[in-house]
């Protein structure tokens, strides 16, 4: 194959040229030297002979370094395929160190694992620390050298870390003698498909409890450090074994059969207390803006018509330059209007009641004034909810101080602290939230009214924030109440893979014990109140991954019914109403896998 010379080898070669020629015609004036010319003409083709020669091999060694990177590159390809083969192997044989052979010493050790591929080969291995609970995985690349030399070699090595799979999914870690810190109520059926576990160490009865004529609670394996009952002839039933029990019948020191709930079991650790650092607060992630006090337009705008409480169309009078533009929030005594199109003319679209504020009827040649924009809601200073009424909107991941309401309505606030509400009355807006972890630092995270969430592949962080604890800066709910449809699942990468809802081990929302919250509602920490579903695992099923709200007094309530593979470890656990199912399945969950945690 030729090897094609580059603009500057045709450069050389001319300007070697034109010195030869300059001799030809020197020769002809200097023929009595014609010896001494000869030998100049050899002497610059010696020149030239040697200038083309450093020129190829200058083009070819450019072509080969071209080569070899590219090589380089798809070694490094083959020890990544090495390291992805190798989280394959641990994700299904965990820390039994006969599956994993030793880390390679050179590419095609015999004596680790050599996977055959596209164009080389990947040889990997790893060392497991039983004490840090980690693995040391080493992959080697391996290419053919287009110089025909040894092969090139990439190596890879990361560190991958085993979290500590729970015993449990779904239990009460409330570590004080309470009564109900697991409680189904309104003949509720509770069906969870892994182990039960209840911290509490109430007894000899209250520890757990049914209320409700045909209640139920069914697992595989129940175990409580207290005690249990159940009222009214409800049952519990642990792996097909029914185990009736009333209040009002015996204590339960009488005889229950075989298998049923297992009464005065020791204490089981949180299994990821510890294991979870908390996610590191932000610059402020919401865009929304604050309005300051209303001022006049110059000149000064004014109606040309009178205006009902339901009038969406209005006209402004034509005899002064137009100064209101679409977006602007404009002020009518004491109603706010978000002007959504006709900006810049005599007749405008505009949303009534915004920002809170009542639609009233106004009269001709009232004056309208511009509420300005001062900022965006919620700074760690001075915290403010997030709120999110109407349109289609996608947030994205990060800190909000104040939290997150969505669906209030225009101006209103949901966050219980400042005393705000979230029901199923409000606007109906479309909020999309991108993957990652959104941090509540204080207000809490509200989807409410008619609103729709699409919230795949979160971690909701619900804490405080710490530069300002009191109003919106407080800890507070995380609630859904809400008429539309609701997908929340947890995050697929990170070191929150698998969590959905993680709340602050050391914060609760209201301090009271695990009684009292189960006997008063809007009281929990987490709550699934309302959600449409049109899937067939009904509106729990619309809820994925973990919940974990393990501070003493936290509660988790659900009040919808459905199926769904959703792990729930918190102090209080309540079942208010409806059926249903915690279907256990690892994939999915915080806490049954691997995560990666280095790589080098």
């Amino acid at each position: 194959m030729g090897v094609r010379l580059p603009a500057s080898a045709g450069l050389c070669c001319r300007r070697v040229a034109r010195i030869i020629m300059r001799f030809r015609r020197a020769t002809q004036r200097l023929s009595d030297e014609s010896g001494i010319v000869l030998l100049l003409a050899l002497g610059f083709l010696v020149v030239l002979t040697i200038s083309v020669a450093t020129v190829i091999t200058f083009t070819s060694a450019s072509a080969r370094d071209a080569s070899r990177s590219s090589v380089g590159q798809n070694a490094y390809a083959l020890a990544e395929a090495g390291i992805n083969n190798a989280l394959s192997v641990l994700a299904t044989s965990g820390n039994d160190t006969t599956k994993v052979k030793p880390q390679p010493q050179y590419a095609g050790d015999p004596n680790s694992t050599i996977l055959t591929l596209e164009g080389g080969t990947a040889t990997w291995g790893g060392s497991y620390d039983p004490s840090a609970r980690t693995w040391t995985i080493k992959s080697i690349g391996s290419i053919g050298n287009p110089t025909g030399a040894s092969n090139v070699t990439r190596t890879l090595t990361e560190t991958v870390q085993e979290l500590t799979p729970p015993p449990y999914s779904f239990a009460s870690v409330n570590s004080a003698c309470e009564q109900h810190a697991l409680m189904v109520k309104s003949s509720g059926q509770l069906t969870v498909t892994n182990a039960m576990y209840i911290n509490s160490c109430n007894s000899p009865q209250d520890a757990f409890d049914i209320f409700g004529t045909g209640g139920n609670i069914s697992a595989p394996a129940i175990s409580v450090v207290g005690g249990w009952e159940t009222h009214s002839g409800d049952t519990v039933t642990v792996n097909g074994t029914t185990c009736p029990l009333s209040k009002s019948v015996a204590p339960l020191t009488a005889a229950q059969p075989a298998g049923c709930p297992k009464t005065g079991q020791p204490v089981l650790a949180d299994p990821f207390a510890g294991q979870i650092p908390a996610p590191a607060l932000g610059a402020p992630a919401c865009t929304y803006p604050v309005y300051g006090n209303p001022t006049s337009y110059n000149p000064q705008q004014k109606l040309a018509a009178n205006i009902t409480t339901t009038q969406t169309t209005i006209t402004i009078l034509a005899t002064t330059p137009q100064r209101i533009q679409t977006g602007d929030v404009v002020a009518i005594q004491n109603e706010d209007l978000l002007v959504t199109g006709g900006g810049g003319t005599t007749t405008l679209t505009v949303q009534r009641a915004y920002n809170g504020t009542t639609a009233a009827t106004h009269s001709n040649n009232t004056e309208l004034k511009n509420v300005p924009v001062t900022g965006t809601a919620g700074t760690a200073a001075s915290p403010a909810g997030c709120d999110v009424s109407s349109g289609t909107v996608t947030l994205q991941p990060g800190t909000y101080y104040g939290g997150i309401c969505i669906g209030a309505g225009s101006g209103k606030d949901c966050g219980t602290k400042i005393g705000g509400s979230c029901t199923t009355t409000g606007s109906s807006p479309n909020v999309t939230l991108a993957a990652g972890t959104y941090i509540m630092a204080g207000g809490g995270f509200f989807v409410c009214g008619a609103a729709t969430l699409s919230a795949p592949n979160v971690t909701i962080y619900n804490t405080q924030d710490p530069s300002n604890t009191a109003g919106s800066g407080a800890i507070d709910q995380v609630e859904l109440n809400t008429t539309g449809s609701v997908t929340l699942g947890p995050s697929t990468t990170g070191p929150y893979q698998g969590m959905t809802i993680f709340q602050d081990p050391g914060l609760t929302v209201k301090a009271d014990s695990c009684n009292n919250k189960s006997s008063h509602t809007n009281e929990w920490d987490i709550g699934l109140v309302s959600m449409a579903s049109t899937g067939a695992n009904g509106a729990l099923g619309s809820v994925s991954g973990t919940i974990y709200a393990p501070y003493y007094q936290a509660e988790f309530a659900d009040s919808v019914s459905g199926i769904a593979n959703l792990a729930v470890i918190s102090s209080c656990i309540l079942i208010d109403g409806g059926n249903s199912t915690f279907n256990f399945q690892p994939s999915g969950l915080f806490g049954l896998g691997w995560t990666l945690q280095q790589s080098g």
